[in-house]
């Protein structure tokens, strides 16, 4: 009996110190996301003082992910096979974004066909912004976007290619003032 007591609280113990340990390693989880997530929120910001990218070429996406994403993740210098062969890239890449319908429209089309292995919203999102900063000098704040509404609109709009549903989620979020301090908020959702 005294051996199967002895064997319980060994047992018993070792438990709570794999239970500490899942946590401890959680909590390292969470504080290297933390760190990565400010790394990638400042690569972000300086994108934004970039003034030579080339928005209506579609490889300037990839430099863009390319920039939030190196040193962190594989392979951040080619979009996936999948995509480039696509005509989808051959489309985007021969049209011309000038106008809020042609942007949001390339917008859910990238949504649709996810070009990269990882952090495709991140990439596309903060893409948005660029080319409604260019193009029409206002932003999304996507802090204030219903995030299952635009999911819902996104899936209509690539199903019906209207893009009027989302011109109003994304009505109420634009911002016109462009300083740095608000682009934080702007870029994420």
């Amino acid at each position: 009996m005294f051996l199967i007591d002895s064997l319980a609280k060994v047992l018993s113990t070792a438990e709570r110190l794999v239970d500490i340990t899942d946590k401890s390693a959680q909590e390292l989880e969470n504080q290297n996301n933390k760190a990565l997530s400010l790394v990638i929120k400042d690569r972000a910001v300086a994108l934004f003082s970039v003034h030579n990218l080339n928005l209506d070429d579609i490889d300037s996406l990839l430099y863009i992910h390319s920039y939030l994403y190196k040193d962190i993740i594989q392979n951040t210098s080619s979009f996936k096979d999948s995509f480039y062969k696509s005509p989808l890239y051959k489309e985007l890449q021969e049209s011309s974004i000038n106008d809020f319908d042609t942007i949001i429209f390339r917008y859910i089309k990238l949504i649709e066909a996810k070009p990269f292995d990882d952090f495709n919203p991140i990439t596309i999102n903060l893409y948005l912004n660029l080319c409604l900063k260019s193009k029409l000098k206002c932003l999304i704040d996507f802090s204030k976007v219903n995030r299952d509404e635009l999911d819902e609109n996104i899936e209509y709009a690539l199903s019906s290619n209207n893009v009027n549903d989302l011109k109003d989620i994304f009505k109420e979020s634009f911002v016109y003032t462009l300083n740095n301090t608000y682009y934080l908020k702007c870029l994420y959702y």
